[in-house]
């Protein structure tokens, strides 16, 4: 080992870079050099650092530089069109952003090098980063051209480097970080207007072709604020691809409503892709040689996805992405689903939250999201290296339902990314103000409806927090009152959804707390078909579960009457209930399932209290106080005075008779008296011991 440090210059950004050795998890060695005066044009801050990893010079190069434009204070935007407008040259892999807002220009370089990049509990929530060997004079000169500096005196103060490097096989990874100083000079784009032909390699440089970079979509279903996307178009040719592979999610593949939606997303996602310049391929599984038959087509040399965090998922693509490294690959991963990763939300002790409210003042506390990143202006298709597979459409995949059961989903839902944003705009021109009482008015339009729009990643939650954010003027997240800051708390519900989940991946199939498994649950199918069916004799249940068959969703509030109807007037096992919401609900998320299922049978995290069994009559009163839910889903009782209409069973003979309404025909009779069934779930919840949350 021959360590070294030189001096650090003053006001000196330091750009931390954790670099891994992806094939064997060593450190990388880092490179650290002072900076000085460069003839006439701009002061190059640097600080170079360097370790050896052995004692022999077997050393690659990588570089990368980060400018900055203090004039224009948009470096981002610059470079954004830079890229989309080809001026920079192909063989120039890519523009990445920090959470700063700095670019960082990368050849053949994944994009790992990012602020705040750290390793987590499983590998695939670690960032690998491998390089090309690049002779340093071809980068240079491209940078150096841009910046308008003198390339052969710059290069003289890297001979001894470039020395080095020449020829040695890529055994070790160099980084360089170059950072630009304020001048007050025009940027590089607009000194060189643009001009392809501004920026050449030098003379006798030999440049690398760009990488091919397959982009796994999954529950991204987007091109906007898509990192994996971004990550790869920034990069080279992309190859964006889908696959099928329901049997690696089990035991919670995607259920009927789903598949439904996944087709109209998967067909809208094809039209975006291909209009921007590169198909969607579609594939079935394994994935894993889906991938790598795929990257070999293709000659690709990288993997990118954006994270998800079902317990079988995170197992799967952790195994994945081990697989492709051995492969010979770079695998990477981002996260394109949540504000902030499970892994960064924790106690003052270090451990998950158990608790929504410490969770959300956890989540207030930290740094706003970062900002969402536009969709990639063109994309360049990757050509073919050998011959393809035989060629996949979405209808091959059989998501579809043989007899059509979605005639009414179809004419209510617009599943899609530009379904998403108009819904989101939609929201917020005519809903957000009023969220904080119309998100429990079953009978008015008053929620959101993104659910199923943010499961399949047609709208990334950024984009929907910082829309709020925007509406109500930029205010800080955690200064936003009133209905924005309900609607806000609601992303952080599902936030707190998926770090349960990560966290305890045993939930899914089992209580959070381990003293309910011992709970009775009751045996009784026939209670369990009329719930299914709607058919209870309670109008406000029936109503909601006639409202998820015909249209694959069910409003919030009603969700928790009816899931409390099953687990405490019934007695039926909140896995019963859930599960039938997993085939029949359009936005079924596992998270979020789970955590709802979990609170209403009071087995969870932030559960209700055991005693806490809704009245169906009540609450149908509460919130649908004149009737217009139950009369939309239960036309039977549509000519139901308010006042009965949500106990038509204690109505008087005339009422009914007015109304044409004969129970046990038009209408059930209750298949439970909802007093005795409370008497009886008390009396089973008491015998559960119950542990504190911590």
């Amino acid at each position: 080992m021959l360590p070294h440090t030189a001096g650090i210059v003053d006001d000196l950004t330091l750009v931390k870079s954790v670099h891994t050795n992806a094939i064997n998890h060593d450190p990388a060695c880092t490179f650290v050099m002072t900076g000085s005066e460069l003839p006439g044009k701009a002061r190059i801050r640097s600080w170079l650092a360097y370790e050896l990893g052995s004692d022999n010079d077997d050393l690659s190069a990588f570089v990368v530089f980060t400018p900055r434009f203090p004039a224009t204070g948009n470096a981002q935007a610059i470079y954004s069109r830079m890229w989309g407008s080809g001026f920079l040259p192909t063989w120039f892999s890519g523009v990445t952003f920090r959470g700063s807002g700095d670019p960082v220009l990368c050849l053949d370089s994944p994009a790992g090098v990012k602020a705040g990049t750290s390793s987590g509990e499983t590998d695939d929530f670690s960032y690998n980063v491998v390089a090309h060997p690049v002779h340093i004079n071809d980068f240079n000169a491209t940078i150096l051209h841009l910046m308008g500096i003198d390339h052969e005196r710059f290069t003289t103060r890297f001979q001894r480097l470039d020395q080095r490097l020449n020829g040695v096989e890529p055994q070790r990874v160099v980084t360089v970080i170059l950072a630009e100083g304020p001048t007050g000079r025009r940027s590089a784009a607009s000194s060189h207007g643009g001009r392809r032909s501004a920026i050449l390699p030098a003379p006798g440089s030999h440049p690398m072709p760009a990488p091919v970079t397959i982009v796994w979509f999954r529950h991204d279903l987007r091109l906007d604020d898509n990192p994996a996307l971004v990550a790869a178009a920034a990069r080279g040719a992309v190859v964006p691809v889908f696959i099928w592979a329901p049997d690696e999610e089990a035991p919670w593949e995607p259920g009927a409503a789903s598949r439904w939606w996944l087709y109209q997303s998967l067909e809208r996602l094809a039209a975006a892709l291909a209009k921007a310049g590169a198909p969607l391929v579609i594939r079935r599984g394994p994935s894993v040689a889906a991938l790598r038959s795929l990257a070999k087509e293709h000659a690709a040399t990288h993997v990118v996805w954006n994270r998800r965090y079902e317990p079988a998922v995170v197992k799967r693509d952790t195994a994945i992405k081990q697989a492709l490294i051995n492969a010979g690959l770079v695998a990477e991963s981002h996260n394109g689903g949540l504000l902030f990763e499970p892994v960064h939300v924790r106690t003052k002790e270090g451990r998950p939250y158990q608790v929504f409210t410490p969770f959300w003042r956890a989540l207030l506390a930290l740094p706003e999201p970062a900002a969402p990143m536009s969709a990639p202006r063109r994309l360049v298709q990757a050509a073919a290296a050998e011959r393809p597979s035989v060629p996949l459409e979405v209808d091959d995949l059989g998501l579809l339902p043989e007899i059509d059961w979605a005639s009414t989903m179809a004419e209510i839902w617009a599943p899609g990314e530009a379904g998403g944003t108009k819904r989101l705009s939609r929201f917020l021109e005519r809903a957000l103000a009023g969220y904080g009482t119309g998100r429990d008015r079953p009978d008015q339009d008053g929620t959101s409806g993104l659910s199923p729009h943010l499961h399949f990643g047609e709208v990334s939650p950024r984009r929907v927090w910082h829309a709020v954010r925007e509406a109500v003027g930029g205010k800080p997240a955690a200064k936003i009152a009133g209905s924005p800051e309900v609607f806000l708390r609601e992303l952080g519900w599902r936030e707190f959804a998926s770090h349960l989940l990560f966290h305890f991946p045993h939930t899914s199939d089992a209580p959070l707390r381990a003293d309910y498994a011992r709970f009775p649950w009751a045996t009784d199918p026939v209670g369990l078909r009329a719930w299914q069916r709607g058919r209870t004799g309670f109008p406000v249940v029936d109503a909601g579960m006639r409202q998820l068959w015909a249209t694959g969703w069910m409003h919030n509030r009603v969700r928790m009457i009816v899931a409390s109807f099953l687990v405490k007037d019934l007695r039926v096992n909140w896995l019963t209930g859930a599960r039938w919401f997993w085939d029949t609900l359009v936005d079924a998320d596992l998270a979020a399932n789970t955590l709802g299922w979990q609170w209403a049978a009071g087995c969870g995290a932030d559960a209700a209290p055991y005693f806490r069994i809704f009245n169906p009559r009540s609450q149908g009163e509460k919130f649908d106080p004149d009737g217009g839910y139950v009369r939309r889903w239960v036309p039977a009782l549509g000519t139901m005075p308010a006042a009965d209409i949500h106990a038509p069973a204690e109505a008087e003979a005339t009422v009914l008779a007015k109304a044409a309404v004969q129970l046990g025909r038009d209408y059930p009779e209750p298949i439970v008296d909802h007093a005795e069934a409370r008497k009886l779930a008390l009396e089973a919840l008491k015998k559960v011991s119950r542990s504190p949350s911590r």
